[in-house]
């Protein structure tokens, strides 16, 4: 069983990691590393037997037999590999190598029937190679298509199809210009016009492969490598093909069988290096994270129209077939690109559905968190609370026993004090009882007020735009956590209200130091309603407690169709304290005045 390990690289120092972590392939493939070296040292073998017997090879048959017999001894291998990375892949890399496999044995069979034909002189065999070397083409070129599928996550494979249809258009269209008529009328046609049609398609499936490796993970782009190393020298190899067909095979033989060995030798080594573990593709990243970051395509068009445009331009009247084939490319390109974007906007609209589906899915898991948070604050309020006021009021009863044991000259006096202590601890728990709904709050320090309204506002409203959220914060202000968590609740609790009843558009929070007193000002233009049928869930209530409880006071102003303010005062009471000197007192509401000092 094979592995994948990450590899984190960290600073000497041992500290956390300079860069992100990086993944690093510890796949040994499906073959082992004997098998791969020893693949690699027959290829170069091959090369080097082909450059040497190259020499003294020259003209038409001897040419073309030394052509089908160096491919067909790297082909041979290349099929039983093949095989054997089809029969040990599962998924879609399967159905690739078993498409690629059958593409394979078709190029094989084309140098078998160019052989035979050479070999004892028959004719059809020549037509029905060049015919089986076209069907070489849909066959790998479907292999392809299904790595770039299961490699694109959310991305529209339509789109990749288009760019590589609009790559051989303006990679093929200048070419052609000059060469339609030589290819048509040369009487090497059944040998040329095959190799240039491949040669043409050809450079489709390096944009393919170039796309293919960039979408996976780094250490797993070997063989997408090879598969860009593959489709450039079978695009050198075809043309230069077409080349010493249109010369009368009177180029040297020595190189250009050496790109051929090369150029099957690459498909040899594509299978012995085949992954064991297919690599995960986009689909291994965030739907924000798959969207296209290069501009490849459009870049192309715009240097490749311009040159297409010019020869067109310079040579169009002076070559036959130069005007129809550069009128026609354009037409190609035109009905491309707008198909293109019409699929670009469909698949920008899909990642935009993915994200949403993903921020609405953030949203519902935050709202559950804050609710849990709150609950179970609320838990621990209550039980401090009920163990708290059961404390004291067994120590009430215990005073008050034991004040029943006192002589009765000393009863009287005791008991008036201990009538105090009494009325002292109900007031401290009701004091519990109060601060038990304030604990609720979470913490939040000078600068994360406005934060937490805005968040709290962004939870309530979730994708809707309405009502906008404006705060008006007085950021000269510094307050303490028990004030800070008093303006937190009634601001929340009011805009909860807007967004269940209001039906506003706009909700402003306001905040300010005003004379002697902290205003906490929540205004809406919302639908308003009558104050004197205000219900206890509206959450007056509560507001009304946590202005009691920053020593303030809070007033409603609202009316049918006018909108609603809710305006609370704090420290407007007689205990309430000033921003300046003396210090206040511990437990009540203190704001201190940032002077910039």
């Amino acid at each position: 069983m094979t592995q994948a390990v990450l590899v984190e690289r960290r600073d000497r120092s041992g500290g956390e990691a300079s860069d992100e972590a990086r993944r690093v392939s510890l796949d040994p493939g499906i073959f082992s590393p004997i098998v791969r070296r020893s693949a690699i040292a027959y290829v170069g073998g091959v090369v080097l037997v082909a450059l040497a017997v190259g020499l003294s090879v020259h003209g038409e048959a001897p040419f073309l037999v030394a052509w089908c017999v160096f491919g067909l001894m790297c082909l041979a291998p290349a099929m039983g590999f093949t095989a054997v990375a089809a029969r040990r892949s599962s998924g879609p890399h399967r159905r690739a190598w078993q498409l690629w496999g059958i593409g394979i044995a078709a190029a094989a069979l084309v140098g078998v029937l160019i052989l035979v034909s050479e070999l004892w002189g028959t004719t059809w065999t020549r037509q029905s190679g060049g015919t089986v070397a076209l069907a070489c083409i849909p066959l790998c070129g479907a292999s392809l298509v299904i790595l770039l599928r299961s490699k694109s996550g959310r991305l529209l494979l339509s789109v990749d199809l288009l760019d590589v249809a609009m790559a051989v258009v303006l990679l093929s269209a200048p070419v052609m210009v000059f060469l339609v008529e030589a290819l048509l009328t040369s009487p090497t046609a059944w040998f040329v016009v095959p190799c240039a049609i491949v040669g043409i398609a050809l450079p489709a499936s390096v944009y393919a492969a170039a796309v293919l490796f960039a979408r996976l993970p780094r250490g797993h782009r070997l063989v997408e490598g090879l598969l860009i190393a593959l489709g450039s020298a079978s695009t050198v190899n075809a043309w230069l093909l077409v080349a010493q067909g249109l010369s009368g095979y009177t180029l040297p033989a020595s190189p250009l069988l050496a790109v051929q060995v090369t150029d099957m030798g690459l498909i040899l080594l594509l299978a012995v290096f085949a992954h064991s573990t297919p690599p995960a593709g986009l689909d291994r990243l965030a739907a924000h994270a798959q969207r296209r970051r290069h501009a490849v395509m459009p870049a192309l068009v715009l240097i490749g129209v311009p040159l297409l445009f010019v020869e067109g331009v310079v040579w169009g009247n002076s070559v036959s077939w130069g005007v129809p084939v550069v009128m026609g490319s354009f037409a190609m390109l035109v009905l491309l690109a707008t198909a293109r974007h019409m699929l670009m906007v469909r698949e920008t609209r899909r990642l935009y559905m993915a994200l949403e589906n993903v921020a609405e899915e953030r949203r519902v898991l935050l709202s559950s968190l804050m609710r849990a948070v709150e609950d179970d604050r609320h838990r621990i309020a209550a039980q401090l609370h009920e163990q708290a006021v059961g404390s004291l009021a067994v120590l009430a009863s215990v005073v008050h026993t034991s004040s029943a044991a006192l002589p009765a000259d000393v009863a009287a006096a005791v008991h008036a004090a201990l009538a105090g202590v009494r009325a002292d601890l109900g007031a401290q728990a009701d004091v519990l009882r109060r601060l038990m709904l304030a604990v609720q709050a979470p913490a939040l320090d000078d600068e994360s007020l406005a934060t937490a309204l805005v968040v709290y506002h962004r939870e309530l409203v979730g994708e809707s735009t309405r009502p906008a959220l404006l705060l008006d914060l007085d950021h000269e202000l510094m307050l303490d956590w028990t004030t800070k968590t008093i303006v937190f609740r009634i601001a929340k609790e009011a805009l909860h209200n807007v967004w269940c009843h209001a039906g506003a558009t706009i909700v402003t929070v306001a905040l300010h130091w005003t004379g002697d007193e902290l205003v906490l000002e929540i205004s809406d233009d919302g639908c308003g309603y009558d104050p004197a049928a205000v219900v206890f869930e509206s959450g007056l209530a509560t507001m009304q407690l946590f202005a009691g409880l920053g020593h303030g006071s809070l007033r409603v102003s609202s009316a049918p169709g006018h909108g609603t303010v809710v305006r609370a005062s704090l420290g407007s009471g007689p205990d309430a304290a000033a921003p300046a000197d003396p210090p206040p007192v511990r437990g009540r509401l203190r704001l201190v005045e940032v002077d910039g000092t």
